[in-house]
């Protein structure tokens, strides 16, 4: 197998390296989009750990996870686990092609989609069936639709291999996470992480805070970005920051925006 030329190596790691910012050593954030007539991508945060990369949140569009995929090609680490922080698409919906790349990653989410995929996105799907019968030919209206479309059919692989149903300090991949659980924020079960080796907190909108005093900005920019007047989303920042794990030896304060959900 020929080996690729230094300058095209280096090329794609500085293509790879830019699509992600440090936020922590080893924890690195890859921003989502919110472009105007089109659905969102949430963020992802990546964790480095001893066993290979944690992913918080997936994305949704193609685009956003393939930059997923190449962090971990260049970091020359395998995928092993995604936590979830919430089942709507913009978070989960990249898990369908990072399951495909890494077919032993394990997921970890709480088991709300299990509703959504029989209520909320049973309906959605019904509603885009409706409108691509109303467009006809037109595939540039259809194709993100269909696209949409085979998510939510995507079902099981959208969802958790391991479910977490309360909120306890847990090795994932062999990094240590307070994971906690909120069953009344963005949706009925939501999951944070707060990481205390780096005193960094990431609440289920996919904002990121360093320290104690990131209570209240962070509170206000997962009500703000997120558009819901929620408590629950106040309360889980206020958790992950709070818990009882932390040892806040970190001052600055850092928050990533999230988008709309």
């Amino acid at each position: 197998m020929k080996h690729l030329p230094k300058w095209l190596a280096l090329s794609l790691c500085v293509t790879s390296a830019q699509a992600a910012t440090v936020v922590a050593p080893g924890v690195d954030l890859i921003r989502g989009t919110f472009v105007a007539g089109t659905q969102p991508d949430g963020n992802t945060v990546v964790f480095e750990a001893p066993g290979g990369l944690v992913v918080f949140d997936t994305g949704r569009h193609r685009e956003h996870t393939q930059k997923i995929l190449d962090f971990a090609s260049a970091a020359k680490k395998p995928i092993v686990a995604i936590v979830n922080s919430h089942w709507h698409l913009d978070h989960v919906g990249g898990n369908v092609m990072l399951r495909k790349a890494y077919p032993d990653v394990r997921v970890y989410a709480s088991g709300a989609i299990d509703d959504a995929l029989h209520g909320f996105l049973a309906s959605y799907h019904a509603q885009l069936e409706d409108a691509i019968a109303k467009a006809g030919d037109d595939s540039t209206k259809t194709a993100p639709w269909k696209a949409e479309i085979a998510l939510i059919d995507a079902g099981p692989a959208l969802g958790p291999d391991e479910r977490i149903t309360e909120g306890r300090m847990r090795a994932i991949a062999g990094r240590t996470f307070r994971v906690g659980l909120e069953s009344h924020a963005v949706t009925a079960g939501d999951v944070w992480l707060y990481d205390p080796s780096q005193a960094l907190a990431v609440p289920p909108a996919g904002t990121l805070a360093f320290g104690l005093r990131a209570v209240a900005p962070i509170t206000r920019s997962v009500r703000d970005s997120e558009g819901y007047g929620v408590p629950g989303i106040a309360s889980a920042a206020h958790r992950a920051i709070a818990s009882p794990a932390a040892t806040f030896s970190a001052s600055a304060i850092a928050v990533a925006t999230s988008f709309r959900s």
